[in-house]
């Protein structure tokens, strides 16, 4: 779902992230979920897909917390099909 979202929507989402250049192939996209398992496991990243009616429509990831002090940072994209529809 990742890779084909990306591939298929590459001059629209590229404008804004700049992973999706270096995003060439399924293996690609592969490594990053492994990645992204990884990061969950060893508790400094979370990553999760978006979806809507079962669809996968983007990711949304909180990464850099700070337990101390109560915060993390926030990121999201969703694909342009599912813009503008109060999702996130």
């Amino acid at each position: 779902d990742i890779f084909h979202t990306i591939d298929s929507q590459r001059p629209y989402l590229g404008k804004w992230l700049p992973f999706v250049e270096q995003t060439k192939d399924l293996r690609d996209s592969e490594e990053f979920v492994r990645a992204c398992i990884d990061k969950h496991e060893e508790r400094v990243e979370y990553t999760f897909t978006i979806r809507k009616n079962d669809v996968f429509a983007g990711l949304i990831g909180l990464k850099d917390s700070d337990s101390a002090n109560k915060k993390t940072e926030i990121g999201y994209w969703l694909s342009e099909p599912y813009q503008r529809q109060g999702i996130a």
